[in-house]
């Protein structure tokens, strides 16, 4: 059954919280001519934390290629029923400009994060809220 999308709230008393995906791009192929980001693994660790105390299913990734990053995300959105789960999260840590990140081998469009989780593409997800951090 879908969720009443005309509600001013969200319906959180679901089994579970929900999904929680971390992607930190630390250090980049040379072609690319970015700079290390150092430290992020600290912002990394005090993520996993708040979403785990949170009560979500947490997964964390660093310096991921663009091919990885959007199979994860592929696996999320379309193999990942999300039916007993409150909401989804993803926070990606990375070089970036306007509409534009960047994977450890290639920049990308910050659309390619967002497509997935549309109400066409992940059913389970229709009337949930879909939370992006971009760092």
């Amino acid at each position: 059954m879908f969720p009443d999308l005309d509600s001013l709230t969200y319906n959180l008393n679901h089994r579970h919280r929900g999904h929680c995906v971390i992607f930190n791009q630390e250090n980049f192929d040379e072609c690319l001519s970015l700079n290390t980001r150092t430290n992020s693994s600290l912002d990394v660790e005090f993520m996993v934390t708040l979403f785990k105390d949170l009560g979500f299913i947490v997964r964390a990734f660093v310096d991921l290629r663009l091919k990885e990053i959007k199979d994860i995300l592929e696996d999320l959105a379309v193999d990942t029923d999300h039916t007993d789960c409150d909401a989804m999260v993803i926070v990606f840590m990375s070089h970036g400009g306007e509409d534009v990140l960047y994977a450890r081998d290639h920049q990308f469009h910050s659309d390619l994060l967002f497509k997935p989780f549309s109400g066409d593409e992940c059913e389970t997800l229709v009337g949930k809220p879909k939370i992006f951090f971009i760092q």
